[in-house]
């Protein structure tokens, strides 16, 4: 398997601690170059194992859509769902 780096860049990332607003946003803050950056997660649903929740770059561009899942059985069948075997 091949990627952008052979080995990620010593320094370039920082993680930093994560909070939830009053809202309930999470909103996850980390370094990159020496910049500090955050991400924006507002829960939508959780439903059949699925957490679904909308993110960006600020709280008025929540515009991508994440998953999280309880199980790899539900992974999967998501999965399969997005994609028909032609895809691979």
């Amino acid at each position: 398997m091949e990627g952008v780096f052979d080995e990620l860049p010593e320094g370039d990332y920082e993680m930093h601690p994560y909070e939830i607003d009053d809202e309930g946003i999470y909103i996850y803050h980390y370094q990159w170059n020496g910049t500090t950056q955050s991400t924006f997660y507002k829960i939508e649903s959780v439903e059949n194992g699925i957490v679904t929740s909308r993110f960006g770059n600020s709280l008025d561009d929540l515009s991508r859509v994440s998953y999280f899942f309880v199980d790899k059985v539900k992974a999967v069948e998501f999965f399969n769902s997005q994609n028909s075997p032609s895809d691979f």
